[in-house]
């Protein structure tokens, strides 16, 4: 039998995550790239492994919200019926130009789709932790002074309060 659409989501999320860190591993090995070079490919690495967790997201959500079942068989119970794609996203996006699929919004949305939040209910529990991630994320792909303010103190809260004594 055929994998599911929902478990090919998931293999193409495992294969991007470690070609990246296949890349970066590759990159702090070579002497010839400097602290300031291996920085540029780890900021790469996570821009590009934070962007396929919002497509994973991004594509489950759109194949749950379709009706369509994990790899094991279960089919989240839905709040709205819609047969397709395009009706699924424009609902979503509600007069918007573009959809947010960071791990808050899709939080959020699943209260509107599934009965008790369906299967992303889990990121509840590590909500402040993909916050704290958005905040990095962020940080390297914006460069205006609330990234960059939201980044600092992300840092001292978490790095630097023990050692300023």
């Amino acid at each position: 039998m055929g994998r599911s659409k929902i478990e090919r989501e998931l293999n193409l999320l495992v294969k991007e995550i470690e070609e990246n860190l296949g890349l970066l591993k590759k990159a702090n090995k070579l002497s010839s790239f400097s602290q300031i070079h291996k920085q540029m490919i780890a900021e790469l690495v996570f821009l590009k492994i934070y962007t396929a967790w919002e497509q994973f997201l991004e594509n489950t959500f759109l194949l749950y919200a379709r009706g369509y079942p994990s790899k094991n068989k279960h089919k989240p119970r839905r709040i709205v019926i819609i047969k397709t794609e395009k009706n699924v996203v424009n609902m979503i996006k509600g007069g918007k130009e573009f959809i947010s699929w960071n791990t808050s919004s899709i939080i959020q949305r699943t209260q509107l789709f599934f009965e008790g939040g369906g299967p992303y209910d889990f990121l509840r529990n590590y909500q402040i932790n993909f916050d704290e991630i958005r905040i990095i994320r962020n940080s390297i792909a914006h460069k205006s002074k609330n990234a960059k303010r939201k980044f600092e103190e992300f840092i001292k809260k978490n790095y630097l309060q023990n050692t300023q004594k």
